[in-house]
């Protein structure tokens, strides 16, 4: 009761890392520049990773600035939605 058998893989971080999970919708990877270029995934992970020491707060409000800055005055065509968590 209450056991879920799901296939799945253990992941161990180097032990000097305090490993985060982010989940989200694609709007975070997909937002464009004003030229049309996607932020994409390597952005979002050296966003994530530059701020890596700090509070989960701190990494969303770095998360949320850069797409801002990234998109300038153009429109957000897709949802961004995320969440930010790090074990401890």
């Amino acid at each position: 009761m209450g056991r879920l058998l799901v296939p799945h893989t253990e992941l161990i971080p180097p032990t000097n890392e305090t490993p985060s999970l982010l989940v989200g919708t694609d709007g975070i990877w997909e937002t464009r520049s004003p030229d049309g270029v996607e932020f994409g995934k390597d952005r979002l992970r050296e966003v994530i990773r530059d701020h890596r020491d700090a509070p989960s707060q701190q990494i969303a409000d770095a998360i949320t600035a850069a797409l801002l800055d990234y998109r300038g005055d153009g429109h957000q065509d897709d949802d961004i939605t995320f969440v930010l968590v790090k074990l401890v």
